[in-house]
């Protein structure tokens, strides 16, 4: 249960396409996609918020961890009761893959369209 509270599975990776030019990296279903359709403008500012959003994610995550620590000391120590308290943040570990997902198709398509930022 301790190593469970630490423990991450690793997302799966984007395909590498950094030998393509960037107006070939985009994957089938970044053209399908609602950002597609978005101007440069709106992709850059969308971009800025989902670093912002991710950052504070990351953070609550972070946070997570630093209690679900305290927690493990604690019960090893005092009471064993206290694990069952701890967070694995599973809803909060979603969300930063969805987010993180969401931010490389939309620097995926702001290359492609080459966009400045």
């Amino acid at each position: 249960m301790l190593l469970n509270a630490c423990a991450n599975p690793a997302r799966d990776l984007p395909p590498d396409l950094s030998t393509l030019a960037p107006s070939q990296r985009l994957l089938p279903e970044d053209r399908q996609s609602a950002e597609f359709q978005l101007s440069c403008d709106t992709l850059v500012k969308e971009l800025d918020a989902i670093s912002t959003k991710t950052a504070a994610v990351q953070g609550s995550l972070q946070q997570a961890r630093n209690d679900n620590q305290s927690k493990s000391v604690a019960g090893l120590l005092i009471l064993t009761p206290i694990w069952l308290t701890m967070d694995n943040a599973e809803e909060t570990k979603k969300t930063l893959a969805e987010l993180e997902t969401r931010k490389e198709r939309i620097q995926r398509i702001v290359q492609a369209k080459g966009c400045e930022r």
